[in-house]
C-alpha cells in the first residue's frame, strides 16, 4: 500500500463509508507500510463486523488491481474496549501522535516509500 496515493485515497474513503454504515466515530487514524492504526469509538458492538468489512473489501480491491493474492494488512493487535478516563485517553492521543510524526519523518527522508 506503500507506494500508491490512489490506494491509499481508496482507503480513506471506504473508511469513511464504514464507519458511516456502522455508526463508528472516527477519531485518528495512522497508515503505516504494513498496518494502520485506528482510533474509533463503536456505540453499537459493531467493531468486528465493520473491521472484517473494511479490511476484506480494501485487500480484495488492491490484490485485483495489482494482480496480487493474500493479506494485505499484518494481523489485528486486540483493540481496547469499554470507557477509558481522560489520562488514559491522553495517553492513546500521544501514542497516535508518535505514530504520526514517525511517518511525517520517513516521508521527508525518503518521500517515495512509507514503511515500518
Amino acid at each position: 500500500m506503500e507506494d500508491e496515493d490512489e490506494d491509499r485515497g481508496r482507503l480513506l474513503a471506504l473508511l469513511g463509508k464504514v464507519a458511516e454504515d456502522f455508526n463508528w466515530r472516527c477519531y485518528a487514524f495512522v497508515l503505516m507500510g504494513n498496518h494502520y492504526h485506528l482510533r474509533a469509538e463503536t456505540p453499537e458492538t459493531t467493531l468486528s463486523r465493520g473491521m472484517r468489512q473494511l479490511n476484506a473489501v480494501c485487500t480484495l480491491g488492491f490484490n485485483r488491481r495489482h494482480g496480487r493474492v493474500g493479506y494485505l494488512f499484518q494481523a489485528a493487535a486486540p483493540g481496547v474496549r469499554g470507557r477509558r478516563d481522560g489520562e488514559t485517553l491522553q495517553r492513546e492521543d500521544r501514542v497516535f501522535a508518535r505514530k504520526a510524526e514517525a511517518v511525517r519523518k520517513r516521508l521527508r527522508s525518503s518521500p517515495s516509500k512509507i514503511t515500518e
